[in-house]
């Protein structure tokens, strides 16, 4: 009876409770899906929340790292870039100069090897730099530069493959804007009105680049078509007419161009970006930039200027020439071709940098020589370019111009009028440039055959240059003083001879 009553009981106890947990298992169960997605959310901003963090904690290493590191960096590639850039284009150089005969070969055979070192260098990215160029040539080469003038100059000083050379030059001295049809042909219909500059353009022309030289540079360039191009801006312009050193600019634009484009580039760059002034009537713009040159030369090379001037070079003996020609007639043509890159895309004042950049590189060279062999290895400079990488020297040479500052100064100097009251716009002192028509080409006759000086020491030596000078103005006029012919039987007669 007390074991019945006890069963009841539980089971009267126990229904309430088991009803109640029916119901609220019934209510968890309608509850799962909440629960379900209140985890997930939970535990995917748990997850989220580490994720960030690790993020955070890993660019907070990046940064630290970036920081140590990019100085020391900088510090090793500057340190870097510095030294080795001038050995380079020093060791590329050397195969130019005869190797003495009780040289050793090992020394031979290492100066070989580090003259081709720089090869690997610059050649590593060259079908990539092409790839560029091509992408912004066919992008429109004119709207690039207004829209990216920075990464052009970039690019430009890193160099212009020779495929595109020339479309670049015509964009960046506007050629397209102006050009006129037909002017051209009209020009060189007049002939000659003054025939001192056709008498001093048919006796330069010949002489402007060798046939074997051109053809060993891989390039062509008919005299008839140089006549003409000069012919024609001396109509264009009769107040600069015609001066040698014009006849290496043209000369080198036909090696690449037709004779049309290459005659309007050569207006663009003598009327537009100030290259004529270099031609007028007392090379005001000559005197401008030799001032501007000794400037920076004592700026730079203080150590090398004291040298030339104890030894008595003063600039106007090698910086004349340079100048005139746009170092057409001092440095191989491969190397001229790099650094007319520049000088074309960055404007005319960069000739200044690019000197002190070559001054730099044969300083150790310069600062054993005396006199004669100064004046001796200056104007062999150009000789033996088919035995050295020519390519290389002017894109290290360009690389070197890059650190040479000019002083606003200067900048500023280069561009007052001609007729303005200003130190720089006076001749310089020392050898005078001589007559408008001076040969540059020809040893000066202050020379011995065998490029020494006279014992008669610096002084009298300069004393016979200016004389010779003089002479040969005078005799230049009295040969240009006689009736010349037309320019179409000039140019009958050359073909005929």
């Amino acid at each position: 009876m007390v074991t019945v009553l006890a069963s009841t009981r539980r089971i009267v106890a126990a229904g309430p409770v088991r009803s109640g947990l029916l119901r609220r298992s019934a209510f968890n169960r309608m509850r799962v899906p909440e629960d379900i997605e209140f985890t997930k959310n939970r535990y995917t901003r748990r997850y989220n929340l580490a994720t960030e963090d690790r993020v955070k904690l890993l660019n907070w290493n990046a940064f630290c790292i970036a920081v140590t590191a990019l100085p020391i960096a900088y510090v090793y590639y500057s340190w870097y870039e510095s030294s080795e850039d001038t050995d380079m284009i020093y060791r590329t150089m050397d195969p130019m100069r005869e190797a003495k005969a009780d040289s050793r070969s090992a020394d031979i055979a290492a100066a070989v090897a580090m003259a081709r070192s720089p090869h690997d260098e610059f050649l590593k990215g060259e079908e990539r730099t092409k790839a560029k160029w091509a992408k912004m040539v066919k992008r429109g080469i004119s709207s690039f530069i207004r829209e990216q003038p920075d990464k052009f100059h970039r690019r430009a000083r890193r160099g212009i493959p020779a495929e595109y050379r020339w479309t670049v030059w015509k964009a960046c001295v506007s050629h397209d804007e102006r050009f006129v049809r037909n002017v051209y042909w009209k020009l060189t219909g007049l002939g000659s009105e003054n025939e001192q500059w056709g008498r001093a353009i048919k006796i330069d022309v010949p002489r402007t680049f060798p046939r074997d030289q051109a053809t060993r540079n891989g390039s062509q360039m008919s005299e008839v078509s140089l006549y003409r191009i000069l012919v024609a801006y001396a109509n264009l312009n009769p107040d600069v007419g015609y001066c040698q050193g014009m006849n290496f600019v043209a000369g080198l634009l036909l090696l690449v161009s037709g004779e049309e484009e290459a005659f309007w580039v050569f207006v663009c760059l003598m009327e537009y970006d100030g290259l004529a002034g270099f031609y007028r009537e007392n090379f005001p713009l000559l005197g401008r930039y030799t001032h501007a040159f000794d400037e920076l030369l004592a700026r730079e090379l203080p150590d090398l200027r004291d040298h030339f001037t104890e030894e008595g070079v003063q600039p106007t003996l090698y910086i004349h020439q340079w100048y005139l020609s746009l170092f057409i007639n001092c440095l191989p043509l491969q190397t001229v071709f790099v650094l007319w890159d520049v000088i074309v895309s960055d404007g005319l004042p960069i000739i200044l940098s690019i000197s002190i950049a070559l001054l730099k590189v044969l300083r150790p060279a310069l600062m054993q020589m005396e006199f004669e062999d100064i004046v001796r290895f200056f104007k062999t400079m150009k000789t033996g370019d088919e035995k050295c990488d020519a390519t290389v020297i002017g894109q290290l040479l360009v690389r070197l111009s890059g650190k040479v500052e000019i002083p606003d100064s200067i900048l500023e100097s280069l561009h007052l009028p001609y007729d303005c009251q200003d130190p720089r716009n006076v001749e310089p002192l020392g050898l005078p440039p001589g007559p408008r028509s001076l040969e540059l080409d020809r040893p000066l006759d202050g020379l011995d055959s065998d490029g020494t000086k006279p014992v008669a020491g610096v002084a009298q030596w300069l004393k016979s240059v200016s004389a010779q000078i003089d002479a040969s103005w005078s005799e230049l006029k009295g040969g240009l003083a006689g009736a010349a012919s037309s320019s179409d039987e000039r140019l009958s007669s050359d073909d005929a001879s």
